[in-house]
């Protein structure tokens, strides 16, 4: 295994982990999602896609659930109307 798609999913899965509680913060007093939006994921997905082993490639989804921001910023965007 290689040493840089384990660090980018290291690094990924911290920033994800970390947007869950100001998301949530942000969330409840209405200001929107974490400022950091989809940088955990997508530090996640390209450290999935640069590892030699493929059967890491079946966990190619979680990413969009470890980073918070992913799926409920695409609804927010849609409840406020950003995406009219």
């Amino acid at each position: 295994m290689q040493i840089l798609p384990l660090i980018l999913v290291v690094i990924g899965a911290i920033i994800g982990f970390i947007n869950w509680p100001i998301s949530i913060m942000r969330l409840r007093n209405e200001e929107g999602p974490s400022g950091v939006p989809i940088v955990g994921a997508v530090l996640m997905i390209f450290g999935l896609l640069l590892m030699p082993e493929k059967p890491y490639l079946l966990y190619i989804w979680l990413p969009l659930i470890i980073d918070f921001t992913c799926l409920p910023l695409l609804l927010y965007g849609i409840k406020k109307g950003s995406f009219k």
